[in-house]
């Protein structure tokens, strides 16, 4: 055992340990997981032999404690054993005080510390440490029923045992006495012996009793008692010791009835029963008997088996010498046939009450039909035998004929492939039976003679379908095998094109695992050929680490018997790559070692889109928890189930916690929360985006006006949820509204500054046209009056007067044109005349064509209106004069249901309205003066086009 011991102990590790413990004062000891010395310092050396124990290494450390104390020994070693410090005391051999403590070592070995302390521990002797046992703990954990019992018959103590088999509690006992317990019949019963106990003729007595239960049954017992005496020998009370024995005398009375059944059961059993004496003469035969044998009874009984059935006699002597039981097959054969009779025999010993053996009793049971079924049964395996390990189908239907010549020995058989007659009827010469595969098909037939006279019977025609239904099976599983070394091909096609590597794995019998096939796939992720791998273990294909964690998931997969899946990471070609592996558990049951499929899927491109996408996401929710929008998540049934922190701050216990509440209970039913229920459905329903302006109120803060964009969350092609953003532009909303009261503003200061400007310009030019068209006239008369009164005198004036004349009609002109200029005179008469002089003009002055279309109904507008529309066209063709070379030029004033519409069209090359609005004033005074009119200036035009002006004057007096 020392050298077993020593040679399971690396060298390195015991010479570490030797050296450690050397240094040591106290006695250190190492241990193995049995508990046996390893190495051991000087100091427990010294210890072992004060003690009277050999110190040799590989002996056992409890060879140095006194035997009570083993069992706290091993009970700290298993301590130990879970990593955690144990320590105990306890007495050596000699009788010395040991305190003794474990720790686990490197998972193999225990270091002991052993501390001896001097003198023995002071333990106390055996009979004091009983004598401290209760005797209420005794009695009370006791396997057996036992009671104290007055010597008047009356319960004084009973245990539990005691208490379930009488079916009283302790009490109720204590109520009563032991005789009105007894069964009526059984109260008589060992009185006798009672007595002789008291007098002390016998030391105890033990007899048979039957007592009542407290639910009514009897109970049978076996009552086993004694006397307690005083100190003066006087008797006190009965000691008591009850057991239950219903069953086994149930059963006993059972058995007393037993030889009658057996007679009856013997007489009319279908096998043959004899009993046989201890000289081996029949005592008893039953009718089955005669019927196999063909013996009269007469001829049985009293005669011994004949000396031609050797072994059976063999067989039979044997028992009555040993008593054991014989189990064997015999056969014989009727007299005058050759039929035989096969029987599987049981020879049984007979035995007295005092257990030798009196005779023997045989049971014979009929195995003639099954002998000669398992015969047909055998033949039957051996062709599935044969189709099995690939025999051909010729071989296979010649077996199957030969089977039929073997089942039917009066016919003859023969088989035919192909399309026949298959009539399944007898003729003349013969019958047939088809072959017919599951789906109904006729692949051939089976051809049987048939006696002249006689047809088939049902078990022949039953035969010959057998036989054909194993033919079908024969000749499918021939086509399946062609087919299966086609999809074998196909198979091998995928196996060596996949892209994902495949690897087969088969379990030895060490349970190790080894390559079996690999695809070219795995053999280029690895770097190998493929004569490295075939048959290699694990761990040289894949290295250690990624072969242990193979190793776990295949042992994982054949324990479980299904499909295993993980996520690992691995070292293909000194790069870790993480592989999504699948192993699927291969059934096979002709196969001893289990085989596992390896998938591997290379994913570190997926694994690490998955990371990016994990802190997208994760930055994506840090936006949202910390975005200044209100963010809610809304179910397809309209439960709320996200909100961010904005939202969560915003109703700050307004409402209860959100997650989880139908909309219905989150917001109060009005105008608003319908139409957010609203745009929730429609989303849902077009799974198309939309907004919406509400008003907040119920807030802790003041009511927000907030613009909800409602955005669909799509599953392929359903909307799973919908994303709610909201955004508070209360301020923003003010400011609009302060912004438009400054617009008001400084559209009121202009269209005042503009009244006012063109007051000015009729007031500057009635003054030019009045006043200084009267001085100009009165000037020229005066000039025309020098003419007249000095020309005759003085002929050299005649040309200066002329002179200053046509000056002065030239500044007439520019008068009455600077008056026209600030307000022509036409439009004093109103739009429809100014518009007339304006278009008049502009063909005088540009010979461009315009055409003026002007309404048939009376036009009537405030002079600010009119006004403002004549600048407005005024400006247009001024445009159109200077920048649109136009060739045709319409001017158009209709009225529409509640406005006039002004438009001005020519057809010149246009412009871009968006690229010249910032750097022309022009457009933007129209503009202006559209809103002005309480209306607008639409201005239409692309580069090559033209353009249209259009400008809506309001036609109804309140709008003035």
């Amino acid at each position: 055992m020392a050298r077993d011991t020593q040679a399971m102990v690396d060298d390195d590790t015991l010479r570490t340990l030797e050296s450690v413990l050397g240094c040591l004062s106290v006695a250190v000891v190492a241990l193995d997981r049995a508990a046996r010395v390893v190495a051991g310092n000087p100091a427990f050396s010294h210890l072992q032999i004060q003690n009277g124990v050999s110190p040799a290494a590989g002996g056992e450390f409890i060879s140095l404690l006194r035997s009570e104390d083993h069992g706290v020994f091993y009970a700290a070693l298993e301590q130990a054993a879970g990593k955690t410090r144990a320590g105990f005391s306890a007495l050596s051999r000699g009788a010395c005080g040991l305190d003794i403590a474990l720790t686990l070592w490197r998972d193999d070995y225990f270091i002991v510390e052993v501390i001896a302390r001097q003198g023995p521990l002071a333990a106390q002797s055996d009979t004091e440490s009983y004598s401290q046992i209760p005797l209420r703990s005794i009695f009370d954990s006791s396997g057996t029923g036992l009671a104290l019992v007055s010597l008047d018959g009356r319960w004084l103590r009973a245990n539990g045992v005691i208490c379930s088999l009488l079916g009283y509690s302790e009490a109720q006992l204590q109520t009563t006495t032991f005789m009105a317990l007894t069964h009526p019949e059984d109260r008589e019963v060992g009185k006798q012996l009672i007595d002789e106990l008291k007098r002390g003729a016998r030391p105890g007595a033990t007899l048979h009793k039957r007592y009542i239960h407290r639910d009514g049954r009897v109970v049978w017992v076996r009552l086993t008692v004694g006397l307690v005496r005083d100190d003066q020998g006087q008797p006190t009370c009965f000691v008591s010791q009850l057991e239950d024995i219903t069953e086994n005398w149930q059963l006993r009375e059972t058995l007393m009835g037993s030889e009658l059944k057996f007679l009856t059961l013997a007489e009319n059993s279908p096998n043959i029963i004899v009993r046989y004496d201890r000289n081996l003469l029949r005592t008893y035969v039953n009718p089955t008997f005669l019927l196999l044998t063909g013996m009269s009874y007469d001829e049985s009984i009293g005669v011994s088996p004949d000396a031609d059935a050797g072994d059976y006699l063999n067989q039979l002597r044997h028992v009555i010498t040993t008593g054991e039981t014989a189990q064997f097959l015999d056969s014989w054969t009727f007299a005058d046939s050759t039929e035989s009779v096969s029987c599987a025999v049981s020879l049984m010993a007979e035995r007295s009450p005092a257990g030798e053996v009196v005779g023997v009793l045989a049971l014979a049971h009929d195995i003639t039909e099954l002998c000669k079924q398992q015969v047909l049964e055998d033949a039957r395996l051996g062709i599935f035998e044969k189709m099995s390990t690939g025999a051909s189908l010729e071989e296979t239907l010649g077996l199957l004929v030969g089977y039929l010549q073997l089942a039917l020995p009066h016919r003859s058989c023969r088989v035919q492939l192909g399309t026949g007659t298959g009539m399944n009827e007898a003729s003349a010469v013969g019958w047939s039976e088809p072959i017919v595969d599951k789906q109904g098909h006729l692949l051939g037939t089976f051809e049987l003679s048939q006696s002249p006279g006689s047809g088939p019977d049902e078990s022949d025609v039953l035969r010959v379908r057998q036989t054909c239904h194993i033919a079908a099976i024969a000749i499918e599983r021939w086509r399946s095998e062609s087919l299966l070394r086609e999809r074998e091909r196909r198979y091998r096609d995928i196996f060596d094109h996949a892209l994902d590597m495949l690897c087969l794995l088969e379990m030895t019998a060490v349970g190790c695992l080894r390559c079996v096939e690999v695809n070219p796939a795995l053999l280029r992720a690895l770097g190998k050929a493929h004569a490295d791998v075939i048959g290699e273990p694990l761990e040289s294909v894949f290295g250690r680490l990624s072969a242990q964690k193979i190793q776990a998931l295949c042992e994982q997969c054949t324990s479980a018997g299904r499909v295993v899946e993980s996520d690992e990471g691995m070292m293909l070609r000194n790069e870790v790559r993480q592989l999504h592996l699948t192993l699927v558990p291969v059934a096979d049951s002709a196969r001893v070692a289990p085989q596992i499929l390896v998938i591997s899927r290379d994913i570190t491109l997926l694994t690490r889109a998955r990371q990016k996408e994990l802190g997208r996401q994760h930055d994506i929710n840090a936006l949202v928890e910390n975005s200044p929008d209100a963010i809610a998540r809304l179910s397809a049934h309209g439960e709320v189930l996200y909100v961010n922190a904005q939202l969560r701050k915003w109703v700050d216990g307004a409402w209860p916690e959100l997650i989880g509440m139908p909309m219905d209970a989150v917001a109060p039913l009005n105008h608003q929360s319908q139409l957010f229920r609203e745009l929730v459905a429609q989303v849902i329903q077009e799974n198309k985006a939309t907004e919406q302006e509400f008003l907040l109120s119920g807030l802790k803060a003041a009511p927000k006006v907030v613009l909800i964009h409602f955005v669909p969350e799509v599953d392929g092609q359903r909307v799973v949820s919908v994303l709610a953003v909201g955004r508070d532009i209360s301020k923003l909303r003010a400011a609009e509204r302060r912004l438009a009261n400054s617009n008001a503003q400084l559209r009121d200061l202009s269209t005042r500054r503009e009244t006012a400007r063109e007051e000015e310009r009729t007031l500057i030019a009635r003054e030019i046209h009045d006043e200084l068209g009267q001085h100009l006239t009165a000037l020229r008369m005066g000039i025309s009056l020098l003419r007249f009164q000095f020309g005759a005198s003085t002929p050299e004036l005649t040309p200066q007067v002329e002179r200053l004349m046509g000056l002065t009609d030239k500044t007439i002109q520019v008068v009455r044109d600077v008056s026209t200029s600030l307000r022509p005179s036409a439009l004093n008469l109103g739009l429809v005349s100014g518009l007339e002089w304006l278009t008049t003009e502009f063909v005088t002055l540009t010979r461009v064509p315009c055409v003026l279309h002007l309404p048939l109904v009376p036009l009537t507008l405030p002079d600010t209106h009119v006004t403002a529309a004549f600048r407005i066209v005024q400006e247009s063709l001024t445009n159109i004069a200077r920048y649109a070379e136009a060739t045709q030029v319409s001017v158009t004033l209709s009225p529409q249901e509640t406005h006039w519409l002004l438009e001005v069209q020519d057809n010149g090359k246009g412009f871009d309205p968006d690229a010249v609005t910032r750097q022309t004033l022009g457009l933007a005074g129209m503009r202006e003066r559209g809103v002005m009119l309480g209306g607008k200036v639409i201005i239409f035009s692309h580069p090559g086009q033209g353009t249209t002006v259009q400008a809506f004057i309001p036609m109804h007096k309140d709008t003035y």
